[in-house]
């Protein structure tokens, strides 16, 4: 996506690999990238940038503690958050992550994506999506 603004985003994401690879990935493409391991490292992160998008691997916020989802939603409020579902987990899980996804605040809920292109794209489509409610 060609734009004269540089976005800023947050991925906070458990799995070092694919955490690694869409924070390289991003990079490459002129995002601003930050990228945390856990909720409360991303809520440190929220409270000093403005991010222009946030996205959250759905896994943590299974294991993550009402305080932590409730800074989630305050620091997001102003900010396009999306969560992002593992490929492998069964029908019932994702679904289950969507609701609590979309009850969080989340504006988006989709799979995570495990392909260079496929990530871009989802990311660019967020962006654009983003840019147009302004």
């Amino acid at each position: 996506m060609k734009t004269e603004k540089t976005y800023y985003l947050l991925i906070a994401d458990s799995e070092p690999i694919w955490r690694t690879f869409s924070k390289d990935t991003l990079l490459a493409c002129g995002y601003r990238v930050d990228a945390v391991s856990a909720l409360p490292k991303a809520i440190h992160f929220l409270k000093q940038d403005g991010y222009d998008l946030i996205i959250v691997n759905a896994a943590l916020l299974h294991t993550a503690k009402a305080e932590l989802i409730d800074y989630l939603k305050q620091y997001c409020r102003h900010t396009m958050m999306i969560v992002l579902s593992d490929p492998y987990v069964s029908r019932s899980r994702s679904m289950s992550e969507a609701r609590t996804a979309f009850r969080i605040g989340a504006k988006e809920w989709a799979m995570k994506p495990m392909a260079r292109e496929p990530l871009i794209n989802l990311i660019d489509a967020f962006i654009f999506k983003q840019i147009s409610r302004l």
